[in-house]
Formats: C-alpha cells, sequence, structure tokens
C-alpha cells in the first residue's frame, strides 16, 4: 500500500501540471485573439480618411472650409455689363484639401460668372473635415460666391501698357479687315434691340487683346456683353513706335448693333 500511494502521487503532480500547462496555452491564445481584434480595429482607423462622409454628419468634428487665397478673376467679357449675383455650389472636399464633384446648384444668372465660380473652386484649397484628428472625405458642402458688379476701375492691363495718347509718335493698332461681324444675341434679337458699344482696348506688343473696356452702352445688356467678347477674340496689327511694336491701352473702337434684314 506505502508502495502504490509512493507512485500515486507523482502521478497526480504531472496532472496537475498539465493542467497549468493548458490553462496558460488558453490564456496566450486569448491574449493573441486580442491583439488580432486590436490590430484589426486600428486598421479600420488607418483606412478612415478614405470615407466619404455627408457634410451634415454628426460624427465630423469640424466640417471643411475654404483656406484664404486670391478671390476669383471677374470675366472680361462681363465687365460693365451690370452682371453680378450669388453662385452656390455643391462639392466634395477630399481628406488632402482638394475639391472634387463640384455641382451648380444656383446660378448667377451669368454663364460666365457661373463658370468662373467652378475653375476657381476647383483650384481651391480647403482645410479638410475631420473625425477627432483624422482628416476624411465630405460632400454635400454647400459654398456660395457673390459677385459684385466689376467697378469703373482701370483694368490691370492698363498698369502693364501705357495709354495710346501718351505716345506722341506711336501709330496705332490697326482693326483686322475685313472686321466681320458679331452674332446677334438671341435674346436681343428677340427684343429687337438695336445700339452702339463703344470700347477701349489694350492690345499687346503681339497684337493680342488682353482687356475690354465698355466706355458707351447699349440699352439691351446682351448687346454690351456680346460686343466684348467679340473685340476680346480679335487679332490686330499692334502699336508701332520708332519701328518696334509696342503694348498699348485706351485704343478705342465701336460696334453698331443693327437688326439684320
Amino acid at each position: 500500500m506505502e508502495d502504490r500511494r509512493t507512485i500515486e502521487e507523482p502521478n497526480n503532480k504531472q496532472g496537475r501540471k498539465a493542467s497549468g500547462e493548458r490553462a496558460s496555452s488558453a490564456r496566450r491564445y486569448a491574449m493573441l485573439a486580442v491583439l488580432l481584434v486590436a490590430a484589426g480595429s486600428a486598421g479600420a482607423v488607418a483606412q478612415s480618411p478614405s470615407a466619404t462622409l455627408d457634410y451634415q454628419d454628426p460624427e465630423l468634428s469640424s466640417k471643411p472650409s475654404l483656406k484664404s487665397g486670391p478671390p476669383p478673376v471677374y470675366p472680361t467679357t462681363e465687365r460693365f455689363t451690370d452682371k453680378g449675383g450669388t453662385a452656390t455650389l455643391s462639392l466634395c472636399v477630399g481628406a488632402d484639401g482638394s475639391a472634387d464633384s463640384l455641382k451648380l446648384v444656383k446660378s448667377t444668372g451669368s454663364e460666365a460668372l457661373d463658370q468662373a465660380t467652378i475653375d476657381w473652386i476647383g483650384k481651391a484649397v480647403f482645410e479638410p473635415g475631420r473625425v477627432e484628428e483624422t482628416a476624411v472625405r465630405v460632400c454635400e458642402y454647400p459654398l456660395d460666391y457673390q459677385w459684385e458688379v466689376a467697378s469703373d476701375g482701370p483694368p490691370l492691363s492698363e498698369t502693364l501698357y501705357p495709354k495710346l495718347k501718351k505716345l506722341k509718335h506711336a501709330t496705332p493698332p490697326k482693326l483686322p479687315s475685313p472686321l466681320g461681324a458679331p452674332a446677334y444675341p438671341a435674346d436681343a434679337l428677340k427684343a429687337r434691340a438695336t445700339g452702339l458699344v463703344g470700347v477701349e482696348l489694350c492690345v499687346s506688343p503681339e497684337g493680342e487683346v488682353a482687356t475690354v473696356t465698355v466706355t458707351r452702352r447699349a440699352p439691351h445688356l446682351a448687346l454690351n456683353r456680346a460686343a466684348a467678347s467679340w473685340f476680346l477674340k480679335m487679332k490686330l496689327q499692334p502699336a508701332m513706335l520708332n519701328g518696334r511694336p509696342v503694348g498699348v491701352c485706351g485704343f478705342a473702337a465701336s460696334y453698331r448693333w443693327r437688326l439684320p434684314k
């Protein structure tokens, strides 16, 4: 009997040791499972910048915003045509601060102003929206831009080229010949509108029209806009001074709108 007890006791110790090893192994597997779950959660957080949230999503800690920068350039063809108004866009702002998926929600009433707004916002840089500290893509971001009617101040190009009248010995630019005629605006034609549009041009040394300033307006605004656009696309013979082409501003020209027969 004593010998049997002496033999059985080591077996009980081995059983307890094996049971402890199994428990320790189970704990290791449990810890490994926790680590895997944590790694998966970290992967989900790392991928969050690719997620797209709505502008009104309550998960956003901060919403995207337009960074400060130069305003859009007022389209030359809309100068002095009494055009203004608010353009409303809907867009997405990526986690990198770039804009995409631009949609015009409300028009200014001017195709040129609407397009200038879209072109400007498409190149603008934004502060991205964030969920806590993570930048995310945000869509349905509403943005308004108010266009003010262009002032009667001198165009920027007049600071680059001198006034023609100040160059006493310069020969003025020459309009192309034959001159041709601009397309009659449909709404002005429907209204049977006519009139004289006077302009002053800034012409580069290459004969390109840099700016058009409307100095005399026709009663119908569409006639002013169409005439300005037509002159802007012209190629002239440049002004000459001492046998060399020079850029000048203040070259006067005009176009009289007459109803087609």
